[in-house]
């Protein structure tokens, strides 16, 4: 791992905890280093955010359906 906060990481993570930091410290650096503004930075964090947000709420909304369907209610879309 690099980067100025290398010091900060001297505990000891499990590999999956250090995995995620190197990560975040890829992405991090990477966009500090591109041509890229602060604000599109910002913008694209968001944009990855809300994804995940959209991402998980179709498939709550899917799991819900189902638990409906196997409680018994038969509203089906067909």
């Amino acid at each position: 791992m690099s980067g100025p906060h290398v010091e900060n990481y001297n505990a000891s993570y499990p590999p999956e905890a250090q995995h995620r930091l190197n990560t975040l410290n890829d992405v991090i650096g990477d966009y500090l280093t591109s041509e890229e503004s602060s604000d599109k930075t910002y913008e694209n964090i968001l944009t990855e955010v809300q994804s995940w947000i959209d991402y998980h709420k179709e498939h709550l909304e899917k799991a819900n359906k189902l638990k409906s369907l196997l409680l018994g209610e038969r509203n089906l879309d067909v």
